[in-house]
């Protein structure tokens, strides 16, 4: 760390924010997204019943399948813009 405040400055240790953030932005942009209109589909497709009167067991197996629908989606969208 040292050698590239020597070398680059304070302003070196934060010369790779700006790649970061544009990557990962539009990456959890795309997952929140895509969480909300999975449990949306889930809701009106898939469970029958309202959410509050669902068990714990099935908001636990709805947030499950939202998690495994979603994480391959949003990595596989971002990387193809």
């Amino acid at each position: 760390m040292s050698q590239i405040i020597k070398n680059e400055g304070v302003a070196g240790l934060y010369k790779g924010l700006v790649p970061l953030w544009s990557r990962q932005i539009p990456y959890t942009m795309m997952k929140f997204w895509a969480f909300e209109r999975t449990v949306q589909a889930l809701y009106a497709h898939v469970i029958p019943k309202p959410k509050v009167r669902l068990r714990q067991s099935h908001i636990t197996a709805v947030v499950f399948c939202r998690k495994l629908t979603c994480f391959g989606g949003c990595a596989e969208r971002v990387l193809q813009a």
